[in-house]
């Protein structure tokens, strides 16, 4: 027998078509079924009728046998021996059995048929029915998997126009504040945009290069092999066929031409005729290109500055994780496949062993898993190579931080943004080793240089970890939030005061930027302009330089020999350091169990210190304040509520 062209190469993306063929052959099934179903019937009917023939022929010879052998009106008393005696009493029994023999050949063929080829029939049919169901639920998983890894490109396309016409939006600002004292805070701002338009331009270029993976995949691997195994009910039917002449044998009903067509069905020739009459031409789509955004100039080149590599290293990183997990599953998935097809090939070999069908679908289903498995290592290959060609070989430190999720009960300083991180729905990642918390959206962004638990000043965290202000948070570039930027739309010039609030320095920071100041735990330094709520304040350190830091970085000194005249300037952190301006009500009493703790009482008002390690920050289930009489001490977090 001919080997049958492939449906994949011949027939590209012609699924919609070959489902249909399929649809007819297992109507085919189902119309020789009802033929059979039906001829089986007919014998049955058949079988009967002969077998009231037989009664009625029996009942006639008893009625005429004796008359038949010794006459009307014999001499001498008849007996059976004397009957079975006659000849013609033989001949005529032995047409009265003929009929009964072959009333019962027909009644067993009808049973034969309805058990061993219509109800094996029906069986066969809702096989093949669930195998075509499987397989084209398993291509139109496929076919969603491929239409969101284009829509995911559409949508980071989206993001890249929104960063790009945010640029301009941040540069517009820019030049509006040039000779303001806003103008450092809105050059960080428009670095930090800078940051994000670059990373959001890499993603939409990878998504690109994924998308185009996606497709060449999707149509020269996924789509011809699901195509290819649509000859399965073909086979099968012809083989079904073949057995029809053996059931028939005991009536007889077919003869040597009728068995020897039978024989000749050929599964190869009738699927190259299909193919003959539905070749189209095809061609794949071509791949997805760069699009520039429409108000905004940029190349297509992967962005490689600082802060964008960081991100793509990053990534680079986690991806190579992600694909050697993958390719180890995909190895042990290889080899299930490589067993189920030994095994069908075996089975199709020797058919008396078991149902191929079976062994086809357990077989289908673990070509299917891998398929999957196949389909998701591609993605994050072209995601490495991507970003591998542009790299250029600089992969880093290649000492990655092993953030996990992290519930924050208290807020907690990010170390890349500086911005808070605070709930329960795990809006953070904290590094097992060293202690960095950041928010999920910045792990990307921190560099991977691990310092492996190394710390030099500590700050509570939701899940009682340190965290060092210099080492691994020294080359972090802090950005502005949305609220800083908001603040920037219309800048109202303010005359310098002669005289700024002084404030203590409680860790060390190291900036990260041209826009940001050096300040070491101790240093005694002077606000310029207080937190706009984007957690950084400019400062002035005892040599006059000017920059920003980290507004939770520093506690205000009051100030006794301010000028009377000299602006007050409000921030973040009350001037007063006895509390933070914070009230909260005790909702149940609360006796002290100890020197450092305070005695609630139901309904009293009380008012959180200050600072990133008082207040709510204290630790984990205790807060700090004062009390009426000014007693600072600890208490339950959980026995008060915000007044």
């Amino acid at each position: 027998m001919a080997t049958p062209k492939s449906f994949g190469q011949s027939l590209p993306d012609q699924v919609d078509r070959i489902v249909a063929l399929c649809d007819s052959q297992l109507g085919l099934l189902s119309d020789t079924r009802e033929i059979y179903k039906d001829r089986a019937a007919l014998e049955k009917e058949y079988a009967t009728k002969l077998a009231a023939l037989a009664k009625r022929a029996s009942e006639k010879r008893n009625k005429r046998i004796a008359s038949l052998v010794v006459g009307d009106e014999p001499s001498k008393t008849l007996d059976d021996a004397a009957l079975r005696m006659s000849t013609f009493d033989k001949a005529y029994s032995q047409l009265v059995n003929s009929l009964e023999a072959t009333s019962q050949d027909h009644a067993s063929l009808s049973e034969v048929l309805i058990s061993q080829v219509a109800d094996a029939t029906r069986t066969l049919e809702k096989k093949h029915e669930d195998m075509k169901s499987k397989q084209y639920q398993f291509y139109q998983k496929l076919l969603s998997d491929r239409d969101k890894i284009y829509a995911e490109r559409i949508k980071m396309k989206q993001k890249y126009d929104e960063e790009c016409l945010e640029i301009e939006s941040y540069r517009k600002k820019q030049d509006r504040s040039q000779d303001d004292k806003h103008a450092s805070r809105a050059a960080k701002q428009f670095d930090s945009q800078m940051v994000d338009m670059r990373n959001s331009k890499n993603t939409y270029i990878i998504a690109t290069a994924i998308a185009n993976q996606t497709k060449d995949r999707f149509y020269n691997v996924d789509l011809p092999l699901i195509e290819d195994v649509r000859h399965v009910p073909c086979t099968s039917l012809r083989l079904l066929i073949s057995s029809f002449p053996e059931h028939a044998t005991p009536a007889r009903e077919l003869d040597h031409s009728v068995q020897e067509t039978l024989g000749q069905v050929n599964a190869a020739s009738d699927q190259d005729l299909f193919i003959a009459y539905n070749t189209r031409m095809f061609t794949v789509p071509n791949d997805w290109g760069w699009e520039p955004c429409a108000g905004y100039y940029d190349t297509g080149e992967m962005a490689t500055e600082s802060e964008p590599k960081i991100f793509l290293q990053n990534k680079l990183t986690r991806c190579r994780e992600k694909l050697e997990e993958t390719q180890r599953q995909i190895d042990i998935k290889n080899r299930d496949t490589e067993k189920m097809f030994n095994i069908l090939t075996t089975y199709m070999k020797n058919r008396s062993i078991g149902s191929v069908d079976d062994v086809m679908n357990d077989y289908l289903g673990v070509q299917q898993e891998l398929t999957l498995l196949e389909f998701s290592a591609s993605i994050l290959i072209a995601e490495i190579e991507t970003i591998s060609n542009s790299l250029g070989g600089d992969e880093g430190s290649q000492s990655p931080h092993s953030f996990k999720p992290t519930s924050f009960s208290i807020p907690t300083t990010c170390g890349y943004c500086k911005s808070s991180i605070w709930g329960l729905s795990k809006q953070g990642k904290t590094c097992k080793t060293c202690g960095l918390c950041v928010h999920a959206k910045c792990e990307l962004k921190v560099p991977a240089n691990c310092s492996g638990g190394t710390r030099t000043s500590k700050v509570t965290t939701g899940s009682n970890s340190t965290l060092s202000r210099t080492g691994s948070q020294a080359s972090i570039r802090p950005t502005a939030t949305a609220s800083s930027r908001i603040s920037l739309i219309q800048p109202q010039p303010q005359p310098i005061p002669e005289h700024f609030p002084a404030a203590r320095v409680l860790y060390d920071f190291i900036p990260s930027s041209a826009h940001e100041l050096a300040v070491s735990e101790g240093m005694t330094i002077q606000i310029e302009e207080d937190d706009d709520g984007s957690g950084w304040i400019k400062v002035i350190d005892p040599q006059g330089k000017k920059g920003l830091i980290p507004a939770s970085y520093v506690e205000v000194i009051e100030d006794n020999h301010g000028s009377r005249d000299a602006p007050k300037i409000p921030i973040s952190t009350k001037p007063n350091i006895r509390g933070s301006g914070q009230i909260v009500r005790a909702i149940y009493d609360y006796k002290a169990g100890g020197s450092d703790e305070l005695n609630l009482e139901q309904g009293g008002t009380y008012e959180l210190s200050a600072g990133p390690q008082g207040g709510q920050n204290y630790a984990d289930g205790w807060w700090e304040g004062y009390d009426s009489k000014g007693k600072k001490g600890i208490f339950p977090s959980n026995y008060v509520e915000l007044a």
